[in-house]
């Protein structure tokens, strides 16, 4: 019995034990717990202090740049580099333009003006062609512009371009001066060179012509440059550009203006106007271009389609035609910069252009015997286009950064199949220029320019042993130019 009972109370022990060892762990267990809880606590007040923190800068950054942009809204910086903006308005405006002194010495026969005039120069055993060593000082290619940037939700940014110089004439198209000469004030007209808005791939106003081809128009000191490239044609219209696959597509509409033979062209003098007795403008020109640029150069091939109408109406005649004829024109170019090395500036520059009744976009810019699109056949009573074509190219040379030279030639035609041309109009020309440019800043617009000019000429005449139908002259030009 006793043995049972001293059993039982070892169990009894043994089971108080184990609730003490129990109890101790629950005691732990719940400290731990707490501790848990505790550790938690302070993760989560951790976690809320980091996320007032990251609110608080968050705000302060918003308000940061709310504050630097309301600062640039109120301040003078365009969105367009070296412009500034109206005061209240979204509108950048930029100011430009260039002083540009040219001295050109004709060391033999003659070249005309300040530009090279094609039907200056002399014919061999002219008195002319004797006449050389004219030396001439302009500062008409100073120009001014002025170019403005808008923002816009509907129609995207509105640009607009202004841009004149001092070469305009005495108020009539063809450019006659008159009034102050260089025996007194070396007076000049400022003219209209650029006047457009653009918005939306649409451009409406006073531009280069879409025709020409800029990338492979030479760089020349000389305003009219050498023949065989499309120069120098600025004219009102409307254009539409467009990304077309690797390139850009142009299509627009151009003022026309009657260039046959005998055209008697529209004047405009100030507040007034001069209509053309004989010439009637029905229809504008249409042109289309393709412009494909890359690493190693651009490629541009555009095409112009013209509508010219002889009209005297029984009025004034065109040689012995008083009534009325037309005749359509059309003409083509093909133009380029290719650089051997991609990404150099170095390249080769060329064109090449032609067509029946292509008149003024291939003449050289002061050729106003040469730019014939079509002649009045008299006997027939029709007007006829004229064939004429082109071709120019040469290398533009960067020796350094500040130095670059450019070496073109070319040659131009104009076709008398029809023999009806004046004997004494021009059937060719050929012309070389070589220069070298220096341009001591940054922008390589500003440079000093020395350049040597070949032209030769010929004409539909018979030569003679006195005459010949053929012309040669030679100028030497320096130019000082700093654009701003």
């Amino acid at each position: 019995m006793l043995k049972k009972i001293d059993a039982l109370e070892a169990h009894i022990q043994e089971m108080q034990n184990t609730q003490r060892q129990l109890r101790k762990e629950l005691v732990e267990q719940s400290e731990a717990n707490a501790a848990a809880r505790a550790a938690v606590g302070r993760i989560e007040a951790i976690e809320k202090k980091a996320a007032n923190d990251q609110a608080t800068a968050s705000a302060e950054v918003k308000a940061a740049v709310a504050k630097a942009e309301a600062v640039q809204k109120t301040s003078f910086a365009g969105d367009i580099p070296g412009s500034f903006k109206i005061p209240g308005t979204e509108t950048s405006i930029k100011l430009g333009g260039a002083v540009k002194i040219d001295i050109a010495d004709d060391l033999s026969n003659s070249l005309g003006g300040s530009a090279t005039d094609w039907n200056g120069i002399g014919f061999k055993g002219s008195s002319t062609s004797h006449r050389g060593g004219q030396v001439q000082f302009t500062a008409r290619q100073s120009r001014l512009s002025l170019e403005t940037y808008t923002p816009s939700e509907v129609l995207g940014p509105v640009k607009a371009f202004f841009e004149s110089d001092f070469y305009g004439g005495g108020g009539s198209y063809q450019g006659t001066v008159v009034g102050p000469n260089r025996r007194d004030t070396n007076s000049a007209y400022f003219r209209i060179r650029q006047a457009y808005v653009e918005a939306s791939d649409v451009l409406v106003g006073q531009t280069w012509s879409t025709f020409m081809d800029m990338a492979s128009s030479p760089e020349t000191l000389d305003i009219g440059g050498p023949p065989g490239f499309n120069n120098g044609i600025r004219q009102p219209m409307v254009r539409y550009s467009k990304k077309a696959g690797p390139g850009k597509l142009y299509l627009a509409v151009e003022s026309p203006d009657g260039d046959f033979q005998g055209a008697n062209q529209a004047q405009f003098a100030t507040g007034a106007s001069v209509p053309s007795t004989n010439s009637i403008d029905v229809a504008p020109d249409v042109v289309v271009k393709y412009e494909y640029k890359a690493d190693w150069g651009q490629l541009t091939t555009s095409a112009v389609g013209r509508w010219q109408t002889a009209s005297a109406g029984g009025g004034t005649v065109v040689g012995s035609f008083n009534g009325r004829a037309d005749a359509f024109g059309y003409g083509a170019l093909f133009g380029g910069l290719v650089r051997p090395v991609e990404g150099a500036k170095s390249g080769v520059q060329f064109q090449v252009l032609g067509g029946n009744g292509i008149g003024r976009y291939m003449a050289p810019t002061t050729s106003t015997n040469y730019e014939y699109g079509a002649v009045v056949d008299q006997k027939n009573k029709s007007l006829e286009s004229l064939f004429a074509w082109g071709a120019g190219g040469g290398p533009k040379i960067y020796w350094a950064d500040q130095w670059r030279s450019s070496f073109i030639y070319g040659h131009s035609h104009v076709s008398n199949y029809h023999g009806l041309l004046p004997t004494s109009s021009l059937k060719n020309l050929d012309g070389f220029v070589a220069n070298l440019l220096w341009s001591p800043f940054r922008n390589p617009a500003s440079y000093i320019g020395l350049e040597y000019t070949y032209a030769h000429v010929e004409n539909y005449t018979i030569p003679t042993a006195a005459l010949s139908n053929k012309g040669d002259a030679n100028r030497l030009q320096v130019s000082v130019q700093y654009a701003f």
